[in-house]
C-alpha cells in the first residue's frame, strides 16, 4: 500500500504518514484504532510485533484478502464462499489427474 493511500485511508497527508512511518513523528489512539482495522490486527500487534519477526507470504496474502473482503456484505461474501469453493474443486481435481498421469509414466 502506497504512502498515499495509506494516508487517504487515516485522514491525514502523505508527508504526516511518512514521518510516522520513518519515526519522526507520533501518533495517537484514534490512527492506531485505524491501524488495526486497515490491517486487521489486533492493537496490541502494532505494539508487540517485534523487529525481527517477519510477515510470512501467507500472512501477507490472508492480510490482503480480509482487507479486500471486509467491505463485502453478507451476500457478497456468500458469492466470494462459492466461487472459492468452485476453484479449489476444480484445481484439486485437476491436481489429481496430473498426478494420476505421472504415476502412469
Amino acid at each position: 500500500m502506497s504512502i498515499e493511500e495509506m494516508a487517504k485511508l487515516l485522514d491525514l497527508t502523505p508527508g504526516f504518514v511518512g514521518l510516522i512511518e520513518r519515526g519522526f513523528r507520533g501518533t495517537n489512539a484514534y490512527v492506531l484504532a485505524k491501524l488495526s482495522k486497515i490491517f486487521n490486527i489486533p492493537i496490541d500487534q502494532i505494539f508487540y510485533r517485534t523487529s525481527n519477526e517477519t510477515v510470512t507470504e501467507s500472512e501477507s496474502l490472508h492480510h490482503k484478502l480480509n482487507s479486500f473482503l471486509s467491505d463485502f456484505s453478507d451476500e457478497e461474501l456468500h458469492v466470494v464462499i462459492d466461487l472459492v469453493k468452485g476453484i479449489h474443486s476444480i484445481t484439486r481435481s485437476s491436481c489429481s489427474k496430473n498426478e494420476d498421469m505421472n504415476t502412469q509414466e
